[in-house]
C-alpha cells in the first residue's frame, strides 16, 4: 500500500530527525501524561518500553525500507531533519 500511496503522491515528507528527539519528545509526553497534565489514556511503564522500542525498530529497519521504495520518486520527496527545515513547510 506504501508504494501506491507514493506514486499518488504530490509531495512526500519524511520526517528524519534525530533518535534522541523522538525519545526524548516520547519520554516528556509520558511523564505529562503521568502528571496529568495531559489528558489521556491511562499510561504504563511498559506502554512506555514498547513505544520506545517500536520506535527504535521503526528507525533501524522500516525506515530503511521505505526510502528504498523513494527513490522511485525522489522528485516528489521533501526530507526533514530539523525542526529549522520543519518550519520551512
Amino acid at each position: 500500500w506504501l508504494e501506491q500511496s507514493f506514486k499518488n503522491a504530490d509531495i512526500i515528507y519524511i520526517l528524519d530527525l534525530p533518535k534522541y528527539i523522538y525519545k526524548f519528545r516520547i519520554i516528556k509526553r509520558f511523564i505529562k501524561r503521568k502528571l496529568k497534565l495531559e489528558i489521556s489514556k491511562k499510561e504504563t511503564l511498559k506502554s512506555l518500553l514498547d513505544l520506545l522500542k517500536w520506535t527504535d525498530k521503526f528507525q533501524n529497519e522500516n525506515m530503511k525500507e521505505i526510502v528504498k521504495i523513494l527513490e522511485k520518486y525522489k522528485e516528489k520527496v521533501y526530507l526533514i531533519k530539523s525542526k529549522r527545515r520543519l518550519k520551512k513547510f
